[in-house]
């Protein structure tokens, strides 16, 4: 009996070690999974997890309520708060499917954040890494810093675009199909198609259009042009056309060495002269344009200076107008 026992016991055990060598063989090499409880199946070799649910496959890590994986096929389902993150790209949504051996995933009523953008979709699909298709999406930016997604998809916004299809690259263009285009909620524009640079550095290039208005220049049309110089300085060009007077130029520049110095500067110039105090809207024809051209100009220009690892900073600043009433527009 004791014999028959020992060969039961070291049938058992190689069985067992068949078994687990088997499924060893199974699991994908380089996946991570955690949770609070697990549910194994053997016979379909699936895995359940509920309660802080934790995956990682490769650099993706995705989180969840309660995450499945069939081994067999390698897919997966998360459901609940569910959050993927690769990088420096983070997606939140209610449900998520995805492949553990490719790089292909949906998400649904989800939101995707990068640096400053934040796209929203009833359906986000991840075709591989960097390219995204999102279905019924809105696209705009946000300070992802102080409001974390999916929070960020409805923070508010200056701008935004609500399309029926986005195919997006990251580091690359963003192509948006059946586009309206919203200023402070309110819609303006719409176009069939547009492609906007959706890159994480900083890109030489033209910007969105602007059409400003106000009382005494009238209603005007511009086209910000964005010179990134190098990697510590850039300068924004903002030349506006307005119906009542003309030409306004815009020169934004800014700089940063480092985060102990940095500052600013800041040129205006309108091709109009104004008048004395009792009356600042027509022209002044009494006096001369600035090579028959400018009227009045403005500068403003600020650099700072931080000792490092110190509370101490040191602040210049310089503010001028042409007449005082420049900045009455």
């Amino acid at each position: 009996m004791r014999f028959l026992s020992k060969y039961r016991l070291l049938a058992v055990a190689c069985l067992l070690g068949v078994f687990a060598g088997e499924l060893r063989a199974e699991v994908p090499k380089g996946v991570q999974f955690k949770a609070d409880y697990y549910q194994r199946d053997l016979s379909s070799n699936t895995l359940r997890g509920k309660g802080n649910a934790w995956i990682r496959s490769g650099g993706q890590e995705l989180f969840g309520d309660e995450i499945e994986v069939d081994f067999a096929t390698n897919l997966g389902t998360a459901s609940g708060h569910v959050r993927m993150v690769d990088g420096d790209i983070q997606v939140t949504c209610a449900h998520a499917s995805f492949n553990l051996k490719g790089q292909d995933a949906t998400f649904d009523k989800a939101t995707l954040a990068s640096g400053q953008m934040v796209v929203t979709g009833e359906t986000i699909r991840r075709i591989n890494a960097l390219e995204y298709e999102v279905l019924e999406a809105t696209y705009s930016n946000c300070n992802v810093d102080q409001i974390a997604p999916p929070e960020a998809g409805i923070c508010p916004m200056d701008w935004k675009f609500s399309g029926r299809r986005f195919r997006v690259t990251m580091g690359g263009y963003a192509h948006f199909y059946d586009v309206m285009v919203s200023a402070k909620g309110i819609p303006f524009f719409y176009t069939p198609y547009a492609m906007i640079p959706v890159k994480t550095e900083r890109e030489t290039g033209f910007l969105m259009p602007t059409m400003p208005w106000t009382a005494t220049l009238g209603t005007g049309v511009g086209l910000p042009f964005f010179w990134a110089i190098n990697e510590w300085s850039d300068l924004l060009i903002r030349p506006t056309y307005y119906s009542s007077t003309g030409v306004h130029l815009g020169l934004n520049y800014r700089y940063a060495y480092s985060p102990d110095k940095n500052g600013t500067f800041n040129l205006f110039l309108a091709s109009r002269r104004f008048s004395g105090p009792d009356n600042p809207n027509p022209d002044d024809t009494s006096r001369g344009r600035w090579l028959g051209i400018w009227g009045e100009g403005a500068v403003e220009a600020m650099n700072i200076y931080r000792l490092t690892g110190s509370r101490l900073q040191s602040r210049q600043m310089l503010n001028f107008v042409s007449n005082p009433y420049y900045t009455y527009d």
